[in-house]
């Protein structure tokens, strides 16, 4: 299991084009969307939204951990170094406390890759800050 400390997070873009991959692109969103209530039981997702028990996720993805005002993060969280890519966020939701020990958050993760790919692509699309 991969930890944060030294992680490569690979290419940061932007969720569209993230959504471009082909690994997203065909991702299964009806999926993405059923697996997405764990996420909702603690985060919200669209912009302007407060955070719940964990962050507001709008706009997280290119992202840097542990840094939207008004949200108080596990010591952790904020030293990972972590910027939320698809990647970083396939490893985060694989195990949480195992990728960042010491992390606050208590979700157990999902083991299925493929409920990752899902969930994430679903999450590229729902977190997307609409244009000003």
């Amino acid at each position: 299991m991969p930890s944060a400390a030294n992680f490569d997070v690979g290419p940061i873009m932007s969720a569209e084009s993230y959504l471009e991959d082909a690994e997203y692109a065909d991702a299964d969103l009806e999926r993405g969307e059923l697996l997405s209530l764990a996420c909702i039981a603690c985060h919200t997702l669209e912009a302007g939204r407060d955070h719940v028990l964990g962050p507001n996720l709008s706009g997280v993805f290119g992202a840097a951990a542990a840094q939207k005002p008004g949200f108080e993060y596990s010591p952790a969280l904020v030293n990972a170094g972590l910027v939320w890519t698809p990647r970083a966020l396939d490893a985060w939701l694989a195990a949480p406390a195992s990728f960042v020990p010491g992390t606050s958050m208590v979700f157990a993760g999902y083991a299925d890759s493929e409920d990752r790919r899902n969930l994430i692509a679903y999450l590229l699309g729902a977190t997307q800050v609409p244009p000003q």
